[in-house]
């Protein structure tokens, strides 16, 4: 009910417009992409249709945040040879690499992914740092939502709200059972344990920056950690 009033009386049912605002202040810094999760390397022969891709992704993205993106991030496997040649034709100043497609790149950065990478355009690659995410992923306590009751419940109690007249099993949005598909979710438990990840997560990252700044105390370093967008929803 709260997150329904929040909805309609204090975004006025424009949550995007709310992330602009954010965006335009330099709280947070949208990423453009792809129009849909195509595997670009297939078409790299084809131009055109990588171009179309990239170039609908911004559209939407100016039509909808009214901001034209600085980075660009790259779909699943996304990456070959050549594209940072388009992607800088548009405007992007840099895109994220995950970390072994930075550090097996020729020639090798000097700084590993503590520094980003310069490609002979001067597109910039920031290497992922996200070999923590897991860890926190598979916690017991969140929530598996993977385990949809479209596909769990049975069918009598499916049909009193999406019809006793559907043949098919479908997804719904709405899982009850933590990771191990079999304890109820306690989004207690789990918001006590987000906390905790949290601050651990925090920590971590900045031991590891500070020791990657005594290893090069001539440059400022950084960390860049990338997390799919449905790992958000796994915890609430």
């Amino acid at each position: 009910i709260q997150n329904k009033q929040d909805f309609q009386e204090v975004l006025n049912q424009d949550i995007l417009s709310k992330f602009a605002y954010y965006a335009r202040k330099g709280n947070i810094e949208f990423l453009g992409t792809t129009a849909t999760s195509i595997f670009l390397p297939h078409y790299s022969d084809i131009e055109e249709v990588v171009s179309a891709q990239i170039e609908t992704g911004l559209q939407l993205h100016k039509k909808y945040f009214g901001l034209a993106p600085e980075g660009f991030y790259l779909p699943y496997l996304a990456y070959y040879p050549g594209l940072e040649f388009i992607l800088r034709s548009y405007g992007f100043n840099y895109t994220v690499l995950d970390t072994h497609g930075l550090l097996f790149a020729e020639p090798q950065p000097t700084n590993g992914i503590f520094t980003p990478a310069r490609c002979y355009n001067s597109l910039a690659i920031f290497g992922a740092d996200n070999e923590d995410i897991q860890k926190y992923k598979s916690n017991p306590l969140y929530k598996n939502i993977e385990k949809d009751i479209g596909y769990e419940a049975d069918s009598e109690y499916l049909a009193n709200f999406l019809g006793s007249e559907l043949k098919e099993r479908v997804s719904t949005g709405y899982a009850y059972f933590q990771a191990d598909g079999k304890t109820l979710y306690d989004s207690k438990l789990a918001k006590e344990q987000i906390e905790k990840d949290a601050k651990d997560f925090i920590t971590s990252k900045i031991e590891r920056l500070s020791k990657a700044q005594e290893l090069i105390p001539e440059q400022d370093v950084s960390l860049v950690c990338t997390i799919e967008g449905d790992t958000l929803g796994v915890n609430w």
